[in-house]
This record gives C-alpha cells, sequence and structure tokens, in this order.
C-alpha cells in the first residue's frame, strides 16, 4: 500500500495464463503485435507463448483505497492507518484500516454506542447532539490514552474487507 499527499492506494503486478483458443473466444479481446487487448483495459498487455496454444500474460494495476480531500486526513498510528472524514455537519469519523497477516486489509468504522455511561467511561469531553430523526449522538473530543481506551474496548464496526486481486485467484 502507498499513501501519498493526495491518495492511498494499492499497487500490484499480475500475471495469467490462457489459451489463444479463450482469447479469441472472448467479445472484445484480441491480440495484436505481441499483447493482449482486453476489454475495459487501456493499454496492451505483453503476452509470451509458453507452449503450443497457451499464453501467459504480465499487467500492472492500481487500486485506489482513499482520495483525499480537504475534508480528510490520514494517520498511522500503531500499524494501522486512520481515515478521520469531516461530515458536513463539522464533526469527524474515523475509519480504521487494519493489514492482516494473510495481505487483506480491514476496514472498520469506530463506533462508541451513543450511551450516556459508555461516553463518559472513555471521555469527559464530549456533547450531546441531535440527529436528523431526533436521535441524540455525542460527539467526543478523546485524548491520546481516551483514544487508547475506545480502541481497547474495540468500539469498531466492520464495513469491508478489501482483498488484493492476486489473493482471489
Amino acid at each position: 500500500m502507498h499513501i501519498e499527499s493526495d491518495m492511498a492506494y494499492v499497487e500490484s503486478y499480475n500475471q495469467f495464463i490462457t489459451t489463444i483458443d479463450k482469447v479469441q473466444a472472448t467479445e472484445n479481446c484480441s491480440i495484436l503485435a505481441g499483447g493482449l487487448y482486453l476489454p475495459g483495459r487501456q493499454s496492451c498487455i505483453p503476452i509470451e507463448r509458453i507452449n503450443g496454444d497457451t499464453i501467459i500474460g504480465y499487467f500492472y494495476s492500481i487500486d485506489t483505497l482513499f482520495s483525499f480531500q480537504d475534508d480528510e486526513l490520514l494517520k498511522n498510528y500503531k500499524g494501522r492507518l486512520y481515515l478521520n472524514y469531516l461530515s458536513s455537519r463539522s464533526y469527524w469519523s474515523t475509519f480504521v484500516i487494519t493489514p492482516n497477516s494473510d495481505g487483506t486489509l480491514l476496514w472498520e468504522l469506530i463506533d462508541v454506542p451513543d450511551n450516556d455511561q459508555k461516553i463518559e467511561d472513555i471521555t469527559s469531553d464530549y456533547k450531546p447532539i441531535r440527529d436528523s430523526k431526533e436521535r441524540t449522538k455525542y460527539v467526543m473530543n478523546p485524548t491520546l490514552m481516551e483514544f487508547e481506551k475506545i480502541l481497547e474496548r474495540d468500539y469498531m464496526n466492520r464495513c469491508d474487507l478489501l482483498i488484493p486481486i492476486e489473493i482471489v485467484r
């Protein structure tokens, strides 16, 4: 994973093996000048014939995980990425990306329950607000030690599991 000033992305090099017959049977797919043109790809993929009808190809891809705007911040803390998003109501929401040992990335939202006692057990720096459905929500401003309490209590809501292409095969 790469983090730039304006985006977070995963870069990968991929290999595939197929046959010329399968390429010819695929709509909008063709072999020209030693390369393979695939539907949806802007560039030619270099190929090699490895024996008879079988070919091998290699291609490079970039998968954008997050594109930063002025109202978004990224922080790296203890091996995790914290994506902070400023909502239209001027409150921050925090997403967490955790790399797993199998190469996947767990995408979660920090979601402390809207409960007076649970909030007070973490911090005294909070305020209640009313959402559009007249429910009470809490906006917290935890210190780093209080933020650690949130992480220790596992107030995480799983959003997605990002799986690199090479793991899917």
